[in-house]
């Protein structure tokens, strides 16, 4: 006879678990930047609908944050391991995961996000959200890594973490300016900068697992330079 009580424990785990390879307290910077295109193309318009608008963009936004952050969970397993606060961070580093379940867990936040931006965006969104993915996708995956290979992390993540992120908050509220060509390329240096703090922070855990980013190619001083 199954127990209730050891089933519902089990589930309340996978879920805490799962919640945890998300990383969603690691969010912050990427939310700002989306929400950033967001309000920067909010125009006249009633509060309801601006609710709405916004509710939208913002769970599309969740699930590929989710997809993100899962996948380079997934794949980040060796550089992991070398690091207490990286296996904290990293279920499937700790074994409390498998990596397909990871993985699983990863292509279904990308699949519903995906689908949602297609129902409720415009063609330019749905667009701009399938090269986030691939984009975010490459950076973490064998055989492409973009995470390994120098100079292309930094130009990747100004991307997948940057540029596209910010017009896709832009243009699901509206359309695109030129005016705003000078805020995409801060938002990318600022996405740069951040890659460059969280490589630096890794560098030894890189090191170890023979991770080649910017930071490993260049030096520790070179990089804080």
């Amino acid at each position: 006879m199954i127990n209730t009580a050891i089933v519902l424990k089990f589930i309340i785990l996978r879920f805490i678990y799962y919640f945890h390879n998300i990383r969603v307290f690691d969010w912050r910077a990427y939310i700002g930047i989306a929400l950033l295109g967001f309000v920067r193309s909010v125009e006249a318009t009633s509060l309801n609908i601006l609710i709405y608008r916004a509710l939208r963009f913002t769970a599309t936004i969740i699930f590929y944050l989710a997809f993100t952050f899962s996948i380079n969970n997934c794949f980040d397993t060796k550089c992991d391991i070398h690091k207490e606060a990286k296996i904290k961070k990293n279920p499937v580093a700790a074994g409390h995961i498998t990596f397909r379940e990871g993985l699983v867990l990863s292509l279904c936040m990308a699949f519903t996000g995906l689908v949602l931006s297609y129902l409720w965006f415009n063609k330019n969104c749905f667009l701009i959200y399938l090269m986030m993915l691939l984009l975010g996708g490459a950076y973490s995956v064998p055989p492409l890594r973009l995470k390994s290979v120098p100079l292309m992390d930094l130009l990747s993540h100004s991307l997948f973490f940057g540029a596209l992120l910010y017009l896709y908050g832009f243009l699901s509220n509206g359309g695109i300016n030129l005016q705003e060509a000078s805020l995409v390329a801060s938002v990318s240096l600022y996405s740069i900068i951040l890659e460059l703090r969280n490589h630096l922070d890794d560098y030894e855990a890189d090191l170890n697992s023979e991770t080649k980013t910017t930071v490993c190619y260049i030096g520790y001083g070179g990089s804080r330079r």
